[in-house]
């Protein structure tokens, strides 16, 4: 995935929006993915899960408001 930057006014970088929230996604799917080969209980893989199921909603819900895809 290409990471976007863009500076804020003081010259700093950072992820804009979707970019961000598709790399907080990567991030969860790693850590539910990391949780399942770990083992950890059914209700934290629940929890992660439904964390990434949040952030992809949101995700598509930009995107179609943004005529994004």
């Amino acid at each position: 995935m290409a990471m976007k930057y863009n500076k804020n006014k003081n010259g700093v970088k950072h992820l804009g929006g979707i970019e961000k929230l598709e790399f907080q996604i990567e991030l969860q799917r790693s850590k539910m993915y990391q949780a399942f080969k770990e083992r950890v209980s059914f209700e934290e893989v629940i929890k992660i899960s439904q964390d990434l199921d949040h952030l992809l909603n949101k995700l598509e819900k930009i995107k179609n408001h943004e005529g994004v895809r």
